[in-house]
């Protein structure tokens, strides 16, 4: 789905998970019911129709290219690791008293 916006292209795409949730029905592609044959047709004949191609390319969400999208990762991933001193797992106190032992 990122490479086809990337190219300036609408998605065909099932209704359910991640694709549902990056390809919005109608603005950026089209949606078919997962396992409707029917409705998978539908939303094809609805993509060649005139006008249709040109109307989702305008709803095409913008896309970072790799390097800003490195960049986010590189940032995201730099938090995970340097844990603040806050974060480091703290010790259990020693028990006071003998330890029982095993019957």
């Amino acid at each position: 789905i990122q490479e086809a916006f990337q190219a300036g292209r609408p998605v065909l795409c099932s209704d359910i998970g991640g694709m549902a949730e990056k390809v919005a029905d109608g603005v950026s592609g089209l949606q078919f019911r997962v396992g409707n044959r029917q409705d998978l047709l539908r939303a094809m004949r609805a993509a060649v129709q005139p006008g249709v191609q040109a109307g989702l390319c305008a709803g095409l969400p913008a896309v970072s290219d790799r390097v800003a999208m490195a960049r986010a990762y590189l940032a995201a991933f730099a938090g995970f690791a340097t844990p603040s001193a806050s974060a480091a797992p703290s010790r259990p106190s020693p028990a006071s008293g003998p330890v029982p032992s095993a019957p």
